[in-house]
């Protein structure tokens, strides 16, 4: 699960189709997500792919669902939980 402070969701996410991340087939067609981490002495590019970001549940008769793995914060405004 990936938390985002709430305006930074509202913003980079605003033209996100979230329905797209819950129809598991249509999975790989979201984009990737770049997250910069700022590092002593250079700064490393995070790459997320959609298997990243969306969870797929799988139920015992072979169902799968799928939701966004990301979610906006209301705890704090600068940063971000990437898990």
């Amino acid at each position: 699960m990936t938390y985002v402070p709430r305006e930074m969701y509202k913003h980079f996410f605003r033209d996100f189709d979230a329905d797209k991340a819950e129809k598991c087939e249509e999975m790989d067609g979201l984009p990737h997500i770049h997250f910069i981490v700022k590092g002593q002495t250079e700064d490393f590019n995070l790459v997320l792919e959609p298997k990243d970001y969306v969870i797929k549940y799988t139920d015992e008769n072979g169902e799968s669902t799928c939701v966004l793995g990301i979610s906006p914060d209301d705890e704090v405004s600068h940063l971000i939980t990437i898990g």
